[in-house]
């Protein structure tokens, strides 16, 4: 199922109400989670659900044409709207700011129509993909649209070196010796689900290395495999 945002909207949501639009979208895959209806049919529809984070996050959205999800507003939910039919799981403690609250105030269900979860069995057979919107009128007039017809094509010249690099990358403990290191490394996070966290502290006990290093020889499996000319 496809979900989609406004790129800037979706930033500031987090700085407003600590909350992403990409755990919002998860909330969709709770079949605990209850959908609100506006009585008043005015299109916009709200979704109390279950992230995978254990948050329970209130999500303002509108469904568009080609079943596309498009999420307005998402916030952690209040203490009154944390009493629904769902004593499987329990949420986070953690309640909205109340600025938060301001621009997104506590949902007023006499004013919609409550439903179970219409996406969830949906989700559970063609899981989430996000769908963004293309570049903003300001970022084409940077970086105009390619004109293919005044360029040159040529394949790809940095694979090979790529491919090279990616072979030299150490997996196990410790630093490199001198000789095989790969000059200046960039720190990068993450977020994944905790079930994966989890899966990958398994295997790395199993091997008897760190989750540091597993994902460094997954990434080096994955990048050899799409930088080897003989692949298809």
């Amino acid at each position: 199922m496809k979900f989609e945002w406004d790129p800037a909207k979706g930033r500031s949501n987090v700085r407003k109400h600590r909350v992403s639009f990409e755990e919002a979208a998860e909330c969709f895959a709770d079949p605990l989670a209850i959908d609100y209806v506006a009585k008043d049919d005015r299109g916009r529809m709200v979704l109390v659900g279950l992230s995978l984070r254990h948050r329970l996050i209130v999500t303002v959205y509108v469904e568009k044409h080609g079943d596309i999800i498009r999420i307005i507003n998402a916030r952690l939910s209040t203490r009154a709207e944390r009493r629904r039919g769902d004593a499987m799981k329990k949420p986070s403690a953690k309640l909205p700011s109340a600025a938060s609250l301001r621009e997104l105030p506590e949902l007023d269900v006499g004013r919609y129509r409550a439903r179970r979860n219409p996406y969830a069995a949906r989700i559970s057979r063609e899981g989430i993909e996000l769908v963004h919107e293309g570049p903003s009128p300001r970022s084409l007039a940077e970086i105009p649209e390619l004109d293919v017809g005044k360029l040159v094509a040529r394949p790809n010249p940095y694979a090979s070196r790529a491919a090279e690099a990616v072979a030299r990358l150490q997996y196990g403990r410790g630093r490199p010796t001198k000789a095989r290191e790969v000059g200046p490394t960039t720190t990068r996070s993450i977020r994944l689900p905790d079930a994966i966290w989890q899966a990958l502290d398994d295997e790395a006990r199993r091997h008897a290395t760190t989750v540091h290093a597993l994902l460094r020889q997954a990434i080096a499996t994955f990048l050899s495999a799409r930088l080897d000319p003989h692949t298809d």
